[in-house]
């Protein structure tokens, strides 16, 4: 409804990609959903670079495979599992209709178990040479993103320099409930990554103004990831800037 209403969806990170995405790129979607980011991301690759639209959720599955079809999507590369730090099943907590969005491979919000899905590593998911032409990694997967960034770092260093990551952490939700997001980030941080707050506002009205932007800001003092709270948006970058 809101991409119909106002044209976009998530201003703040459909602006970050518009910045960083090129003609021959890579980039994956972690976490694809229906495929709102993957399309913007399709077009902005172009056809000599390529989508990796990763999604477990079966329902979500189709009206993906629906975008891509519709919008003539050749660039993109459906992948039905999820990310995780080993190749196991997870089960599947599954949205309501009207937000497929909430689905999750960890139970929150009273979510039922509705099945379970494939699950490996992003070494496992991707080819090599899609991680290594990888300018954008968007993680969007509603509290597994301990295990997806675990997952990750085993294939970091098959990514290229200039590769960055955009993640909604959600610790509220994940597992293990000692767990903080700086001991989910520090991995990254010790292999030359650098922290950047991208700006994210999930209420309706942040729609009555969808070309007021702003870019990820570099966080400098780290103790905010010291805490647990539900909803943090990211970018790992290993950009030594103060804005990206």
């Amino acid at each position: 409804m809101y991409i119909y209403l106002f044209g976009t969806w998530e201003p703040d990170l459909a602006a970050f990609l518009r910045r960083r995405l090129r003609p021959g790129d890579a980039f994956v979607d972690v976490g694809a959903n229906i495929g709102c980011v993957s399309a913007l991301a399709s077009g902005l690759v172009g056809p000599h670079g390529v989508v990796v639209a990763i999604e477990p959720c079966p329902t979500a599955i189709a009206a993906l495979q629906e975008t891509v079809a519709r919008n003539a999507l050749t660039n993109v590369r459906l992948v039905a599992a999820a990310v995780s730090d080993r190749v196991q099943e997870l089960p599947l907590f599954v949205g309501p209709s009207y937000n497929l969005g909430m689905t999750s491979t960890v139970a929150h919000c009273s979510l039922r178990e509705r099945g379970r899905a494939p699950a490996a590593p992003l070494g496992s998911l991707a080819t090599r040479a899609e991680l290594a032409s990888a300018r954008l990694i968007k993680i969007d997967v509603e509290g597994g993103e301990d295990r997806v960034l675990a997952g990750i770092l085993a294939s970091v260093d098959a990514l290229g320099a200039d590769a960055e990551l955009a993640v909604e952490l959600s610790p509220k939700w994940w597992s293990d409930p000692q767990l903080r997001p700086i001991d989910v980030l520090q991995p990254f941080l010790d292999r030359g990554f650098h922290v950047f707050l991208l700006p994210s506002d999930y209420t309706p009205w942040r729609y009555l103004w969808p070309r007021d932007v702003g870019a990820p800001l570099r966080l400098r003092d780290l103790t905010v990831l010291k805490r647990r709270m539900r909803r943090l948006d990211v970018v790992l970058s290993r950009s030594d800037a103060d804005m990206l």
